[in-house]
């Protein structure tokens, strides 16, 4: 922040309105969405090498063998990366954990709750739900796949 010197306490407290009013738009401001989209197109950028997961299941069974399933989607060029996993609902700190992570949030036999949903919608992070496990290997696998380089003869 600039220091700014005025002539009487209106022009100040006007002056510290505006910035709050600034501050406040740049802390609600849509960040990029959180999707396996935008992640392919941050890892053709440069920028990315992993995709990061939030995991989330309706029994720890369940969710190990998917864990291990996703983690041998790692390829030489992109790694998949379980950054969280748990058993139940998808709340709100899963989406925020994925936010904050850059992370997707896919739940095997699990929905997000409604205020899991409203904080996805609002923050733009990609929350996929599954009953079927091959489903959801077989939709990052091919994300992995898109993700990587291709290769030039």
């Amino acid at each position: 922040d600039r220091f700014i010197v005025v002539d009487d306490e209106r022009s100040a407290r006007v002056v510290a309105e505006a910035r709050r009013v600034r501050s406040r738009a740049e802390e609600l401001r849509p960040e990029s969405r959180t999707s396996l989209e935008s992640l392919f197109q941050r890892i053709q950028e440069g920028e990315l090498q992993d995709l990061n997961i939030i995991l989330k299941g309706d029994v720890q069974g369940s969710v190990e063998a998917l864990r291990s399933a996703l983690e041998r989607l790692t390829s030489d060029e992109v790694r998949v990366r379980v950054l969280h996993e748990g058993v139940g609902a998808i709340n709100e700190s899963d989406v925020m954990l994925a936010h904050a992570s850059h992370a997707i949030v896919i739940g095997f036999n699990v929905r997000p709750d409604a205020m899991a949903r409203r904080v996805a919608d609002r923050e733009q992070v990609d929350v996929r739900t599954y009953r079927v496990i091959y489903d959801a290997l077989h939709e990052i696998e091919a994300a992995v796949l898109g993700m990587a380089k291709p290769e030039v003869r």
